[in-house]
């Protein structure tokens, strides 16, 4: 049974993705005091010499050792190659002779990949988005890595054309975003799209709607003053004023027009 502290063996290898397989492998040998023993020459039992730290014997036996390790990562195919070599060492420069170079091919591609996607609207925009997050994280593996500012100003440029608005929104926000609070925003965004179009594809739901809104405003008018024998219709007559003459100020009746009395 495997104890917690056992270095975690890397998945075989199989021609593709060397570079982040090799690195996986390294750590793993290194854990294991091996990596180690791929750069060292063996040492000659002729010459006295005191800065080795091990005799031929255990040479030979931690290489072989570590040829073993390296070739039981391998899958069938690359193991069929390789049981034939002798060492590790000759094992390890012919890996990286051969995949090393077509691993830098696969740089560009990666960097290819990043440059030209964009986001559809007929896909998930949060799964688009975790996309273009593992496609980054690719190059930081291949030692392209980008600064998350930019990883984030990228994954906004690259939404999909009905995002625009929204796109726009987030590019005028005064405080940095993460592409965690990005993420979460994206999440949100959608979840809110997809309740209107279920809204929009549901006509009993719709209608539902629109009959409380209707109701809502019934009630509101009801309680108007201008409803038939609200307020404004409760108000007193007001009496007409008498005219007064501006010459000798006396009232003038409003019923025969002659001065001097009021009807």
């Amino acid at each position: 049974m495997a104890n917690a502290s056992d270095p975690v063996p890397p998945e075989k290898f199989n021609g593709n993705n060397f570079k982040r397989w090799r690195q996986k492998i390294e750590i793993f040998l290194t854990t294991l005091g091996l990596f180690s023993i791929i750069f060292d020459s063996p040492p000659n039992e002729e010459e006295n010499e005191p800065a080795r730290t091990c005799n031929l014997e255990e040479f030979k036996k931690k290489d072989y050792l570590c040829r073993g390790r390296i070739l039981s990562y391998l899958t069938d195919s690359l193991f069929d190659v390789y049981c034939t070599f002798k060492t590790s060492k000759e094992i390890w420069d012919d890996l990286n002779k051969k995949y090393g170079i077509q691993d830098a091919g696969m740089d560009k591609y990666a960097a290819s990949q990043f440059l030209s996607y964009k986001m559809v609207d007929t896909k998930p925009v949060v799964d688009q988005a975790h996309e273009l997050t593992v496609i980054c994280h690719e190059l930081g593996l291949r030692g392209m890595g980008i600064t998350e500012s930019l990883q984030v100003a990228c994954t906004i440029d690259k939404l999909p054309p009905s995002w625009k608005d929204f796109g726009l929104s987030l590019k005028h926000k005064i405080e940095d975003m993460t592409m965690k609070t990005l993420l979460s925003a994206i999440r949100i965004q959608e979840q809110h799209l997809e309740k209107d179009n279920e809204q929009l594809m549901n006509p009993e739901l719709l209608t539902k709607v629109n009959f409380v809104e209707g109701q809502n405003k019934t009630h509101k008018f009801k309680n108007s003053k201008f409803e038939k024998g609200g307020p404004r219709n409760k108000r007193k007559p007001m009496k007409p004023k008498h005219h007064i003459n501006k010459n000798d100020r006396k009232p003038i009746c409003y019923n025969c027009g002659k001065l001097g009395h009021m009807a």
